[in-house]
């Protein structure tokens, strides 16, 4: 069980924070005790504009970078890019959008309660825009078979995107994490999902 003890929330750096109240979660103290970066499966959903679509996920590791190319039909729809270390695991490209630097979406030692700020670029194909995001982790329960559900890490990262229109716009990413089985699930807003198939967690 995730949850554990009742002390007040805190930031990654160990600074009280004044964003975070109440009851927060379990410490991990080490990368290696959630696992962010563990194989989730070689299949997943990828639900997009509300239509599912089933993929085989193909993973591949160099150093510290981590990719998982969705795959339908022989043709690839979707790639994720994430680089990991014994102190953070990172964003660094989806949907065809690249954080520079990565955007942390874990970082170590961390109690789930804890959040941070971020500020970089957002760069496409056809340009760079300044962003900046709050990340907060939770926790929320993941279904890993009918009727079974386990308790996952949720990161939500608010992001800010500046110089797309007259006024910054505003984007919400989800992630889930399940100790020792990886980055399970994402939401991008109703534009991507990507979720498990549960029979494979």
């Amino acid at each position: 069980m995730l949850l554990g003890g009742c002390d007040r929330g805190q930031q990654a750096t160990g600074v009280p924070s004044p964003k975070q109240g109440g009851t927060v979660g379990r410490r991990f103290e080490k990368a290696t005790e959630l696992a962010p970066e563990a194989s989730f499966g070689k299949e997943a959903h990828l639900v997009l504009g509300g239509t599912r679509i089933p993929v085989q996920v193909k993973e591949t590791r160099k150093g510290d970078q981590l990719s998982f190319d969705f795959v339908s039909h022989g043709q690839p729809i979707e790639v994720e890019r994430y680089q990991f270390t014994l102190a953070e695991f990172a964003l660094v490209e989806a949907t065809m959008e690249i954080y520079e630097p990565a955007l942390p979406l874990l970082k170590f030692p961390m109690r789930v309660g804890d959040s941070w700020e971020w500020t970089g670029k957002l760069r496409t194909f056809e340009s760079a825009k300044e962003a900046s995001a709050v990340i907060t982790t939770g926790v929320a329960p993941i279904f890993t078979a009918p009727g079974t559900e386990a308790e996952s890490v949720r990161t939500e990262v608010r992001l800010t995107i500046v110089g797309v229109g007259p006024k910054p716009s505003e984007k919400k990413l989800v992630f889930y994490f399940i100790p020792g089985k990886g980055l399970v699930k994402r939401e991008f807003g109703f534009a991507s999902t990507r979720e498990p198939v549960q029979a494979s967690l």
